[in-house]
């Protein structure tokens, strides 16, 4: 499936106010006027020639609430939550730890290694192993219409 077909796909299921953006290789949502992505894009495979949703989110420590230590499945928890993925859904899953390190150029680092770290946000990206034409268009609409990003903090 090209990215043509997916955005041809995938329009008719945004809302008004959300548009998709071409990026090299990808597509990404975004607000319509603004550069920042909002969390969900579609990658290719160069193995079977398809397209994947990926969906992201970034969760900051404060997300957490009170909670003096944070493991694996409460971060996979709040992020499918917030990403509005139901459960069942198979997917590829990352997560990118970060303490507030920052590169050169002002970007953040994610933390190396494993072991106990003060985490300032994790960032968890989702991909379902279905590709985007295979995916029931009321899941598509209702990731699109939810996309978050950045999750507000409980505060």
């Amino acid at each position: 499936m090209s990215f043509e077909a997916a955005k041809e796909q995938l329009t008719p299921l945004t809302p008004e106010g959300r548009q998709w953006k071409d990026g090299e290789g990808y597509l990404d949502l975004i607000e319509n006027g603004q550069e920042f992505s909002l969390g969900l894009g579609v990658v290719g495979d160069e193995d079977d020639d398809k397209a994947y949703l990926l969906a992201r989110v970034v969760l900051y420590a404060d997300c957490f609430g009170e909670a003096e230590t944070v493991d694996e499945a409460m971060v996979l928890e709040l992020a499918a939550t917030a990403l509005g993925l139901p459960e069942g859904l198979d997917c590829q899953v990352g997560i990118e730890v970060y303490d507030g390190s920052t590169d050169d150029s002002g970007a953040l680092v994610p933390v190396e290694g494993d072991g106990e770290v003060e985490v300032d946000a994790f960032e968890v990206h989702f991909s379902p192993e279905l590709s985007i034409d295979q995916l029931d268009n009321d899941l598509l609409k209702k990731l699109i219409e939810g996309a978050p990003y950045i999750l507000p903090s409980e505060e």
